[in-house]
């Protein structure tokens, strides 16, 4: 039986083979979506627009979403979200994430921090994990706009520690978590 060996980093013990990176370290973008007024766009379909309150823990709520005008939606194509992005709170109950599904590709959202993960060192579901863990709500807690305010800016989650185990863990851990979270989904509609 092996037995794993931890190192103290600023974010307490971890596996030796794990790391604590930066968001802005392991991203190849982080940003924010619209953040202007849009209203003159809505439209009664077209381009999808989601908000902080469509992003829960580990889920993209479509229920009530809101449409822009397509012509618009094309002449913000640095804001527009791609499967496999992060979203994230940027305001309100900051920090909670959920990944961006297929079927939302190319949707726009409204004032949410966007982060694309490096493929090569950070997977998006377990980047959604941690941040919705303790310890992401803990590290998003420590980075936030002062002021009275919940809210985080970019500069600020670019700063945001993120406890990083090898590929292959990160595959596991989201896939483990993910179960869970589904058990608790069909137990709670059977509840229901």
């Amino acid at each position: 039986m092996r037995t794993t060996e931890f190192k103290d980093t600023e974010l307490g013990p971890i596996p030796k083979d794990w790391e604590v990176k930066r968001v802005g370290e392991v991203a190849t973008r982080i940003g924010v979506g619209l953040a202007t007024s849009v209203t003159q766009y809505y439209r009664n379909e077209g381009t999808v627009l989601f908000r902080n309150l469509n992003i829960k823990p580990g889920q993209l709520d479509d229920q009530d979403v809101l449409y822009l005008d397509d012509v618009f939606a094309k002449s913000q194509p640095g804001k527009l979200i791609h499967e496999g992005d992060v979203l994230s709170v940027h305001t309100g109950y900051v920090g909670i994430s959920c990944v961006v599904p297929k079927k939302y590709d190319g949707a726009l959202t409204f004032t949410t921090l966007i982060t694309t993960p490096s493929r090569d060192s950070l997977l998006s579901e377990y980047m959604v994990v941690y941040m919705n863990s303790d310890l992401g709500v803990a590290e998003v807690e420590s980075l936030q706009s002062s002021g009275g305010r919940s809210n985080l800016n970019v500069a600020e989650f670019e700063r945001l520690r993120v406890v990083l185990p090898p590929l292959p863990e990160q595959r596991r851990i989201a896939a483990a978590l993910g179960d869970v979270d589904k058990l608790i989904e069909n137990l709670k509609k059977r509840v229901e």
